[in-house]
Parts: C-alpha cells; sequence; structure tokens
C-alpha cells in the first residue's frame, strides 16, 4: 500500500483547504509582510486552497486560482465553500429527487452544516430550512 501511495502523483493528493480568520486579511506576492499586498479579503471565513508552505507562511489561491502569500497566523480550518456555477439548484435534501428551495450563483459563499456522501448541507442567508449542494457545484470543502 505505502509503494501505491508514493506513485501517486502530488496533483492526486487533494490539496488542504483553510479560510480567513478574520476579515481584512491581504495576501501578499511573497512570505513576509516585506512583499506587496496584492489583494485583500474582506470577509472573515473565506476559503482559500493551500499549494505551498514555507515556514509560517503559507501560498493559497481561491476559487477562481487567484493566489498569494498569507500568514498561518491569519487563517483557520475552512467551513464554507464557494459556488462555481450560474444558476445552482439548492434542494431540501441530498439528492436531484428532492424539491428546489432556492437557486444561488458563481461566486456566492455558502456556511457548510454537514456533507452526505457527494451533496452538502448549506446555510443559505434568508432561508428557513434545509438546503443542498451537489458537491461539483462548489469549491472549498
Amino acid at each position: 500500500m505505502w509503494l501505491l501511495l508514493m506513485a501517486l502523483p502530488v496533483s492526486a493528493w487533494a490539496a488542504p483547504f483553510v479560510a480567513t480568520a478574520t476579515a481584512g486579511v491581504n495576501l501578499r506576492s511573497g512570505p513576509s509582510t516585506e512583499h506587496s499586498i496584492l489583494w485583500n479579503l474582506p470577509v472573515q471565513g473565506y476559503p482559500l486552497q493551500v499549494v505551498e508552505e514555507r515556514g509560517d507562511w503559507i501560498r493559497v489561491v481561491d476559487f477562481e486560482g487567484d493566489g498569494g502569500w498569507v500568514a498561518q497566523s491569519l487563517v483557520g480550518p475552512n467551513h464554507a465553500l464557494i459556488v462555481t456555477s450560474d444558476n445552482v439548484n439548492l434542494r431540501s435534501g441530498p439528492g436531484t429527487n428532492f424539491d428546489i428551495v432556492a437557486k444561488t450563483n458563481r461566486g456566492v459563499m455558502l456556511t457548510i452544516v454537514k456533507k452526505k456522501g457527494q451533496w452538502l448541507q448549506v446555510d443559505v442567508p434568508g432561508h428557513k430550512g434545509e438546503a443542498w449542494i451537489f458537491n461539483t457545484l462548489c469549491w472549498g470543502e
């Protein structure tokens, strides 16, 4: 089994996800505060995928592939996802046989409540009751 795992390409291993621990996190061009700020994430809990670690810094990318460096102290566990398509159906349960209860669009951030197979229950602001999304329609989990 160990030999099989060693034979897998690095891309076969899923990179971990983290989320901004506070609003206003700066992503930088390199792994220190001496590097320029590329952009700012104004939202707490925004999911990012880790692609490299260097000391106390990690290089991350967002759902569109834009990235930069952030201090590890400014991120924590991820509990959110980003919708990657427009006009996505959110359903009352984990399957296409459940009623559509809402729709959402690309770029919307939703909090993950729980997972069931390939379906994710999400918290939708302004919606009471369950809402589920299929995992291929989102990024960050």
